[in-house]
């Protein structure tokens, strides 16, 4: 008889510990990217991806309990749906998708980044997101916890696109061990050359909460059948190429928190502006991204660009502005720094005194921390692109 409280106890924390326990909005967290418009990821650039993440947590009485953000999959699965949120984060709009799934809350987070590997600011080109998942034991329990990230690649009309690992062609079922701490896998839509290219999907290691996947492995959506844990499709004759990112389960001690991530994005010698297909949430957000460009030294708004500010705020309803100030490499680091400054207070400036209306504005200088280097012919005219206010403007 004294067992059964016990038993009873066990019971009650199972059941607590796999409860799926926030209260939705509705929007699962999957995501898909696409560059100028051509999708790289299945769904870009509509708001349908097919790609998304696996999450399987050791029972305390053995066998494992499976989550996922897909929808429609086998029944043992239990479907995840996110509380979502687009933030603004020291000038960078970040995606995000809070989860809670049995022992953890999942926070899914996706960065915009620039040339330089750098969140990138309204405004800025986008080359890489990096897409984290942080991952956290809220309990009082350790426990272990095995993760898996499912892409599922169509670029244009072709769904069998090839793929490179470390210069080696990659064959369909190949599984590979990632043993660097950063390596690519690039993407192509016909044949293995830069006419072909479509983008590259990077792992970066060496900070102890963001670990590499432990295995890859690449082929059509049939190729990856009971691959992952044994886990059965529900689409085995899918034909899309596809790669799945599978991490060692590990344990997460009570409290703690591990950092899953990848990047993917387009290297230099592709143009264009990789882009992440939106949910109608994120699609009907309030927001107005807006760049003012500026000539070499100048730092005082012209009539056509105060313009430009009338047009664009007039008969606006508006929360808050975040102002960054930029300058090229042209000229000395604190030369740089005061010109990006004085750029962004004079559009403050400007907009206090024809908006009145008490707005809370934030306003940054980067001097020349994001410019480019300056080609040959650039050394005196320097270069306009980086010349430049971005304006984030948030919208009531």
């Amino acid at each position: 008889m004294k067992r059964i409280p016990a038993l009873l106890s066990l019971l009650l924390t199972t059941i607590t510990l796999f409860a799926q326990q926030y209260n939705s909005d509705g929007v699962d967290g999957r995501f898909a990217f696409g560059m100028d418009g051509q999708q790289i990821l299945y769904g870009y650039p509509n708001s349908q991806p097919t790609s998304y993440f696996m999450i399987r947590v050791e029972k305390p009485g053995g066998g494992y309990v499976y989550g996922s953000n897909k929808k429609g999959t086998h029944q043992k699965l239990n479907a995840l749906k996110s509380v979502a949120e687009l933030i603004v984060r020291e000038g960078v709009q970040v995606q995000q998708n809070k989860f809670r799934f049995s022992a953890f809350d999942i926070l899914q987070e996706i960065i915009p980044l620039n040339n330089f590997d750098q969140p990138a600011l309204a405004g800025e080109v986008v080359r890489k997101y990096r897409v984290d998942y942080r991952i956290t034991n809220y309990t009082d329990q350790d426990f272990s916890m095995g993760f898996a990230q499912f892409l599922d690649f169509k670029i244009g009309d072709n769904d069998a696109c090839r793929m490179e690992f470390q210069q080696q062609r990659v064959e369909e079922s190949t599984i590979i061990e990632p043993q660097n701490e950063s390596c690519s896998v690039k993407l192509y839509q016909k044949d293995f050359d830069k006419q072909g290219f479509a983008g590259e999907l990077e792992f970066v290691s060496g900070m102890s909460e963001r670990p590499m996947p432990a295995r890859l492995y690449f082929g059509d959506y049939r190729d990856l059948e009971s691959k992952i844990w044994g886990w059965q499709l529900s689409r085995s004759k899918y034909l899309d190429a596809a790669m799945v990112l599978e991490w060692d389960d590990l344990i997460v001690s009570a409290g703690q928190t591990t950092v899953n991530s990848f990047h993917l994005g387009i290297p230099d010698f592709v143009k264009g502006n990789l882009e992440v297909s939106k949910s109608l949430l994120f699609e009907t957000a309030d927001f107005i991204n807006h760049s003012l460009f500026f000539k070499l030294g100048v730092s005082q708004l012209s009539s056509e660009q105060k313009r430009t500010l009338k047009n664009l705020l007039e008969n606006k309803s508006i929360e808050r502005i975040i102002i960054n100030g930029f300058s090229d490499k042209v000229g000395s680091a604190k030369q740089c720094q005061l010109v990006s400054a004085q750029r962004a207070k004079s559009v403050k400036t400007y907009l206090e005194q024809s908006l009145e209306m008490n707005i809370p504005y934030e306003v940054n200088a980067f001097g020349s921390s994001r410019a480019g280097v300056l080609k040959e012919d650039q050394q005196k005219t320097g270069n306009e692109k980086d010349r430049k206010v971005d304006l984030l403007i948030e919208l009531r």
